[in-house]
């Protein structure tokens, strides 16, 4: 699945055929077509497979001793791996002729993902990291959607169009941790934390 990935992740879902595909990994299409019926199936399963990579890695157990910006960094850096490079056509040539599994993918986000993010708004409150003021929900909300504007537009707009996708994800983050951290939590950011994550590569 990781290979057929890297294929739609850099090229988009519709200018990769299924001899593409078959080429890539090194098979005859008949070989292919004996694991999936049509490239409908093989999407969803690329699909599914990538959103229960992105869920295991959510649940590292090295995650339980740590506060919540580190948490939030964390996190953030497996979402700049997954999403920093990808080609907007992904999510359009979802959306557009395969709605049923963009339609899986969105639940997915909206649901498991928008969760995670508010449990660790939760949490940085009660670490006396996060303002306690901050509407968890809405917060949430909006960082969710901002990191998907983000890694469209980063491939489009002509006033970014040098810098790379993850150098602005990343500064996204920053940002956002500035916006919702407490002075506690700005010091501790700008102390342990901050230099590593913007010399993540």
């Amino acid at each position: 699945m990781k290979e057929v990935r890297t294929l739609f992740v850099k090229y988009g879902i519709k200018s990769v055929s299924m001899d593409d595909i078959a080429g890539h990994l090194g098979i005859s299409k008949k070989t292919l077509y004996n694991f999936f019926s049509d490239k409908r199936e093989l999407v969803y399963s690329v699909i599914k497979s990538h959103m229960e990579e992105i869920k295991t890695s959510f649940f590292d157990s090295k995650f339980e001793n740590y506060n919540a910006i580190d948490v939030l960094l964390e996190t953030s850096n497996i979402i700049i791996e997954k999403m920093g490079n990808v080609n907007p056509a992904l999510s359009y040539d979802l959306k557009k002729y395969y709605p049923d599994v963009f339609k899986l993918l969105m639940e997915y986000k909206n649901h498991y993902i928008l969760t995670s993010i508010e449990k660790n708004l939760k949490q940085g409150i009660a670490e006396n990291l996060y303002r306690k003021e901050i509407n968890v929900k809405i917060i949430a909300y909006f960082y969710l959607h901002r990191i998907d504007q983000l890694t469209s537009i980063c491939a489009e707009d002509v006033k970014i169009e040098n810098i790379n996708t993850k150098d602005v994800l990343r500064e996204m983050f920053t940002y956002h941790i500035r916006g919702i951290a407490n002075e506690n939590g700005i010091k501790y950011f700008e102390k342990e934390t901050l230099k590593k994550f913007k010399t993540k590569n």
